[in-house]
C-alpha cells in the first residue's frame, strides 16, 4: 500500500485525539486515526474505486425516472399530504446513512436487508412519486438525496406485494457495482466521489467491526459457563447469595459424593439452569390450555360423550387415554420435583404454589408423586391445596373423601370413620330405651367409680407430702452440688490455661517457599537496612517498650559473636523451637543444668 504509518500523539479532523498518522511515501500527511491498519484499508479502497469510478458510472436524467419509497401505512398517507419526504420525521428512528433514500423503478431492484428490514413486521406499503430535485447518486438498491426537504409530485401508495413485484420486473438492468449520477450530478468531481466511497467503506469497516466483538463476547460468555461443573450449577441455583460460605460448603460435599447423586446433568438443563418458577409457569399453563377449551366445547355440547372426545382428540393430536397430552409435560415435572429443595420452596410465591398445585393434581397415573407433593404443601403449610390433593389421592385409593373438595366422590365423617377402624362401637350405634335393670346397673357403676375416686385423692395427697419432704432435702443437697460445680469449673479452667501455654507456635515459612530467596530478602531483619532472617542468640527485649530485636543472620565482615548464629525469619519465631532437640541459649541452658 502507497501509504505509511507513524505512532505519535495528533488530532483527527473532528478534534478528538488520535495515535497514529498517516503519510503517503512521498512524505505528504493524510489523516490521524486511532486504527490505522483500517484507515489504511479504507484509503487504498477509495483509491482503486477512483479509478473504476468513470468506467462504472451511468447517467440519467431525473425528469424521465419513477422513484418508490418504503414507509408504514399511517406515514404514507401523512407523507402524500405533505407532498415532501424528510431526512428526520418526528418520531421516527433514523436507519443508515443521514440522507433522504428511495428506489428506481426504472432500473432498480428489490433489497430487503436495505429497504424494508428496519420497519419491522407492522403494516408496510409503498409510495410511488416523481419529484425534480436530482439525488446526489444512486445504486441499484437505493437512490440518495442530501437535503432536509425533498418536494415530490404524483404521489401514490401502493400496497407492499405490488411495489415488490414492480421492482423485480423492472425495465432497466444496473449492475450490483454501478454508480449513478443524475443531470445537475454529472459535473461531481472525482474527489467528491472518492469521499462518498471512503464514507461507505468505513461504515462496512465499523459494522464488520461491531460483528467481530460480538463474536468475541459471546466466545467469552460460553467459556466463563463452561468453567462451572455440576456441582457449581446446583450450589447456584440452590443457594440466594453466590459466593458464600454456606454455597462453598455445598459445593465441596457435592464433589466428595456425599450430597447431590442424584441429580444430574440431564436435570440442571431440565430446570433451565434454575430457573425453576419459569419452568413451573410454562407446565401449568400448558397443563390448563387444552382443558379450557374442552370446558367450553363440553358447555357446547351439553356434556361428555365418547363422539366428542374422539373428536377433540383428532383436533389436537392427542391420545383418547391422554386427552390433554399430560405425559411429556408429567415426565418434565418429574425431573423437576426430584431435584427441587426446601430452598427452593422458601421462595415460592402464591403463584409459583398455584402452578405447583394445577400440575400435580392431574398426576393420576403417578400417585407416589401426588403423595411426596402432599407432604411438600403439608410442610409448607398450604393447607387449601393439601386438602384438595389429599381427597384426590383418598378418591383415588378407597373412593372416600375428607375435606369434600372432589365431585363424584363420597365424604365421611372423620370421627365417625376413625372409630369404626379401631372397632370400639359394640353395638352403640343403633338407639335404645333404658330400662329399669339397666339403671341399676349403671347406679352400681356409678357408685364404684365415686370409691375409685376417693381412693385416688387419698393417693395423691400422700404424694404431695411425700414431695414436699424431698423438696426440703433437695435444698441442702443442692447448696453442695454448687460447691462441686465450682471447684470443677475452676479445675478445667486452669487444665485449659496449662494446655495453652503447652501449644507450640509454628513458624510461618510462606514467603519463603512461595518466593525462595526474594522472599527471604523481602523480611525486614535487623537493625538498620539490613534484609532476611534474625540472629536469635543476639535478640535483646527493651525494658521500655517490650519490643524484641536481634540482630541480622548474616554477620558483617570481621564481625565476631559469641555464639553460631541461630536463625529464624522473625523475632517473634524465635520463641519456637527448631527441627533438632536443642539449639541456641536453651540447648546452653540445659547443658548447664546436666
Amino acid at each position: 500500500m502507497p501509504y505509511k504509518i507513524r505512532k505519535t500523539k495528533c488530532k483527527k479532523s473532528d478534534g478528538s485525539s488520535g495515535t497514529h498518522v498517516v503519510y503517503k511515501k512521498s512524505g505528504k500527511r493524510v489523516g490521524c486515526t486511532d486504527e490505522p491498519e483500517d484507515y489504511k484499508k479504507a484509503l487504498y479502497a477509495a483509491e482503486v474505486n477512483e479509478v473504476l469510478i468513470l468506467e462504472d458510472t451511468l447517467y440519467k436524467n431525473v425528469e424521465d425516472d419513477v422513484f418508490l419509497h418504503f414507509t408504514l401505512r399511517d406515514r404514507a398517507y401523512k407523507i402524500r399530504e405533505m407532498g415532501e419526504l424528510l431526512r428526520q420525521p418526528e418520531g421516527i428512528e433514523k436507519f443508515g446513512t443521514d440522507t433522504i433514500d428511495a428506489v428506481s423503478l426504472i432500473w432498480g431492484d428489490f433489497v430487503p436487508k436495505v429497504q424494508t428490514n428496519h420497519l419491522g413486521d407492522e403494516d408496510i406499503v409503498a409510495i410511488i412519486f416523481k419529484t425534480d430535485v436530482p439525488p446526489r447518486y444512486g445504486y441499484v438498491e437505493e437512490v440518495k438525496w442530501d437535503v432536509e426537504r425533498l418536494p415530490i409530485y404524483d404521489v401514490r401508495i401502493v400496497s407492499f406485494e405490488e411495489a415488490t413485484q414492480m421492482l423485480k420486473n423492472a425495465p432497466e438492468h444496473v449492475d450490483e457495482m454501478d454508480y449513478v449520477l443524475y443531470k445537475e450530478s454529472r459535473q461531481m468531481n472525482i474527489e467528491e466521489l472518492s469521499a462518498i466511497i471512503r464514507e461507505e467503506v468505513k461504515l462496512a469497516l465499523e459494522e464488520a467491526k461491531k460483528k467481530k466483538k460480538k463474536k468475541k463476547k459471546k466466545k467469552k460468555s460460553k467459556k466463563k459457563k463452561g468453567k462451572d461443573d455440576r456441582c457449581t450449577r446446583i450450589a447456584k441455583r440452590r443457594y440466594d447469595v453466590w459466593p458464600s460460605a454456606y454455597a462453598s460448603g455445598a459445593v465441596v460435599q457435592c464433589r466428595r459424593g456425599k450430597i447431590w447423586k442424584g441429580l444430574t446433568e440431564e436435570l440442571n438443563e431440565a430446570a433451565g439452569e434454575g430457573d425453576i418458577k419459569q419452568k413451573l409457569s410454562q407446565l401449568a399453563k400448558g397443563d390448563q390450555e387444552l382443558r379450557q377449551i374442552w370446558a367450553v366445547r363440553m358447555k357446547a355440547a351439553g356434556g361428555w360423550s365418547e363422539k366428542l372426545r374422539d373428536e377433540f382428540a383428532e383436533e389436537n393430536g392427542t391420545d383418547k387415554e391422554d386427552l390433554f397430552g399430560d405425559a411429556p409435560r408429567q415426565e418434565e415435572f418429574k425431573k423437576l420435583f426430584n431435584m427441587m429443595s426446601d430452598a427452593d420452596y422458601n421462595n415460592f410465591s402464591d403463584q409459583n404454589w398455584n402452578d405447583f398445585h394445577i400440575i400435580v393434581q392431574h398426576m393420576d397415573k403417578d400417585i407416589d408423586i401426588q403423595k411426596k407433593a402432599r407432604e411438600v404443601l403439608k410442610r409448607h403449610d398450604r393447607t387449601e391445596q393439601y386438602q384438595y390433593l389429599d381427597d384426590r389421592i383418598n378418591c383415588a385409593e378407597f373412593g372416600k373423601q375428607l375435606y369434600g373438595t372432589q365431585n363424584g366422590c363420597e365424604k365421611v365423617d372423620t370421627l365417625q370413620e376413625r372409630r369404626r377402624r379401631r372397632n370400639i362401637w359394640k353395638g352403640l350405634t343403633e338407639e335404645k330405651e333404658i330400662t329399669p335393670e339397666d339403671k341399676e346397673t349403671i347406679s352400681d357403676i356409678v357408685a364404684k367409680l365415686r370409691a375409685a375416686s376417693e381412693s385416688h385423692a387419698q393417693m395423691a395427697k400422700d404424694l404431695e407430702d411425700g414431695a414436699a419432704k424431698l423438696e426440703k432435702g433437695s435444698e441442702a443437697h443442692s447448696s453442695q452440688a454448687d460447691k462441686l460445680e465450682k471447684m470443677i469449673q475452676e479445675r478445667k479452667k486452669k487444665k485449659k490455661k496449662k494446655k495453652k501455654a503447652k501449644k507450640k507456635v509454628k513458624t510461618d515459612f510462606s514467603k519463603e517457599k512461595d518466593k525462595g530467596l526474594h522472599g527471604w530478602f523481602e523480611r525486614q531483619g535487623g537493625k538498620g537496612k539490613s534484609k532476611g532472617w534474625v540472629d536469635c542468640n543476639t535478640c535483646r527485649t527493651d525494658k521500655k517498650t517490650g519490643k524484641k530485636t536481634c540482630k541480622s543472620c548474616g554477620r558483617q565482615k570481621g564481625e565476631k559473636r559469641a555464639k553460631y548464629p541461630s536463625c529464624r525469619p522473625t523475632p517473634a519465631a524465635c520463641g519456637t523451637a527448631g527441627k533438632g532437640k536443642s539449639w541456641g541459649k536453651k540447648s546452653a541452658k540445659k547443658g548447664k543444668k546436666k
